[in-house]
């Protein structure tokens, strides 16, 4: 399971695990797992979404990146095979660029390492990340979000509720707070259902809708294109 361990008003670092390495297709305008920051692709929305798919099949390290208005912008430094860090105020001020725009989009990559991994759903800390972009985007540039996360197996969108917004964006660290009670809700929920063995991940990802949205969390999830 991947986790994300926020460094609060700067950068998020995201953990996860992956294999193998960048697409042999790699080159300038198509989207890669790149040492540093700030690499920026022009391609289309729907062609960058399946050139995440592939990449989630092959890499063997974490990215993010931020997409408005035909870019992708690079927001993942020290990439590794579990972990990226993902820099919210660098994404802010790519997405600056494109002001007047009423959406931006938030897109990782959950590297495959096991059969059970290549579904792995947005964990506590994406929704967390989230949150706290959701929000600086807002105020900055009355800009709104979606983050997705991208599997081998398919793509997670989600978004969240005002009210988890403000307690995200209220949370202190070391302090013990609404959102420290429900991260711990969320984590259990996660947990509980995709350790089950006997239920299908069709089952696996119905099961976690379902539980994400009682605790105000909206998810989708759908299957990459054979």
């Amino acid at each position: 399971m991947k986790k994300i361990i926020p460094i609060i008003g700067i950068c998020s670092m995201l953990y996860f695990s992956g294999i193998n390495s960048t697409p042999a297709w790699a080159k300038s305008d198509y989207l890669e797992v790149k040492n540093g920051k700030g690499h920026v692709y022009t391609v289309s929305e729907n062609e960058g979404n399946k050139q995440l798919r592939e990449i989630a099949k092959t890499t063997d390290k974490e990215d993010g990146w931020v997409y408005a208005a035909g870019k992708w912008y690079d927001v993942g430094e020290s990439e590794k095979e579990d972990s990226v860090t993902i820099c919210l105020k660098d994404a802010v001020k790519y997405l600056k660029k494109h002001k007047g725009e009423k959406e931006a989009k938030f897109a990782h990559v959950h590297p495959k390492k096991t059969a059970e991994e290549s579904i792995a759903p947005p964990s506590s800390y994406d929704i967390f990340t989230h949150g706290k972009l959701k929000r600086m985007l807002k105020n900055s540039l009355k800009m709104s979000l979606i983050s997705e996360a991208h599997t081998s197996h398919g793509v997670w969108t989600y978004d969240i509720t005002d009210a988890l917004e403000k307690d995200i964006n209220n949370a202190k660290p070391g302090e013990f707070n609404s959102w420290r009670i429900l991260e711990s809700m969320i984590n259990q929920e996660t947990i509980l259902i995709f350790s089950n063995k006997s239920s299908s991940n069709e089952e696996k990802i119905e099961h976690y809708i379902s539980a994400m949205k009682n605790l105000g969390i909206t998810v989708s999830y759908k299957t990459s294109e054979k």
